[in-house]
């Protein structure tokens, strides 16, 4: 049976990705891509696209929008991609405007709960993994506030540490939220201890309460410096990222089902935080680890400057039958049409030192080291 998936914001390099890592491994499934901009849309890989209404500014239309696509395609499956677009997509399925059949999205209570940053902190309070934090307004006043400087405020919703920034004191700090204030007025924010360590991304996919597989990338830089859209990343290994990703979705939610993705930051001396979770979804280099045991398969693994250990490590892997082992999006389509996964390790899915590098006008290179 051939499957029929809505993919959104097919646009955007996340929701293109997701497009990319669902062909690789089934290039006969028929994909439905939609947008909002009429522009970014003709950039998608999917079979078909179509301009939707903005999912939050007209959210009546873009549903109506989304329910004939789906009567009219048969689709088994709606992926949203976006922030915005999962908060709107599950909204539609607790209000049952839309079947909860099409959708493999953890609670809606969940998703309000990662969404919020503030939110997210108070219910794990007390871990040794959240960073201190506290919330900050124009209202604030410099003796209630008991943050050490430097801080990072942040909006406390939005993705890819939305409206953050670096403040070395209390001017710093005021002057950011009130401009801020002032341009948009409805934004919130909470201020957290500044990290100015190494920066981690973890991957996850989860079916009820049990891990199936994840594995932590290491950020080593951003496209055009821009903080949110990485430029270098790197696989990586870690006990303690591993224990602190899987308690943290388990405190979350003990029945977690779906995507998963957690930002995290060291400090100074190395200690690791928790600084923001991404809930159903993953990150916008999701081809990346969908086509690194593929490009790896291919040669490139002799390169390796890595141990005899390591290197048979990654042979393993590529000589692996399971190619689709490290595609989050096609493993959450699987799971999604209740075809049976592949035994998988929960933790480190992919060897370390897998290097990718992207950029703007530039093809992508992925290669092992340095």
């Amino acid at each position: 049976m051939i499957k029929k998936i809505l993919v959104t914001s097919v646009g955007g390099a996340a929701g293109n990705g997701v497009v990319k890592c669902i062909k690789l491994e089934e290039p006969s499934a028929q994909i439905i891509g939609t947008d909002c901009d009429k522009y970014m849309i003709k950039t998608s890989k999917a079979d078909q696209n179509f301009i939707v209404p903005h999912a939050t500014r007209h959210m009546d239309e873009y549903c109506l929008k989304l329910k004939e696509l789906t009567e009219l395609y048969g689709i088994g499956m709606i992926y949203p991609q976006s922030d915005k677009e999962i908060y709107t997509n599950a909204l539609f399925r607790e209000q049952k405007k839309l079947p909860s059949r099409l959708y493999s999205l953890p609670s809606f209570k969940t998703i309000l709960l990662c969404r919020n940053k503030l939110s997210l902190y108070q219910k794990l309070e007390g871990q040794p993994f959240i960073p201190r934090f506290q919330p900050v307004s124009l209202h604030t006043k410099k003796k209630d506030f008991s943050l050490k400087f430097p801080v990072w405020p942040r909006a406390t919703i939005g993705a890819g540490g939305f409206l953050g920034t670096k403040c070395d004191n209390w001017a710093t700090l005021k002057a950011w939220v009130k401009f801020w204030g002032i341009r948009e007025p409805d934004v919130s924010f909470v201020a957290s201890e500044y990290l100015g360590g190494r920066n981690f991304g973890w991957l996850s996919l989860w079916n009820e309460g049990k891990l199936v597989v994840s594995t932590t990338r290491l950020r080593l830089g951003w496209v055009h410096n821009r903080i949110g859209t990485t430029g270098v990343q790197q696989t990586f290994h870690s006990e303690d990222i591993n224990r602190i990703c899987k308690t943290t979705v388990k405190l979350i939610d003990s029945e977690y089902s779906g995507l998963m993705s957690i930002d995290l930051k060291e400090d100074s001396d190395g200690r690791i935080y928790v600084t923001e979770t991404n809930v159903g979804r993953i990150s916008t280099t999701c081809y990346f680890q969908a086509f690194a045991i593929h490009i790896l398969a291919g040669g490139y693994g002799a390169a390796s400057r890595q141990s005899d250990a390591w290197n048979a490590n990654l042979q393993a892997v590529i000589d692996d039958e399971i190619k689709y082992r490290a595609n989050f999006p096609y493993l959450l389509v699987k799971q999604h049409f209740k075809e049976s996964l592949p035994n998988l390790p929960e933790f480190d899915v992919l060897p370390e030192g897998i290097t990718h590098i992207r950029g703007m006008d530039t093809s992508p290179k992925i290669f092992v080291g340095d």
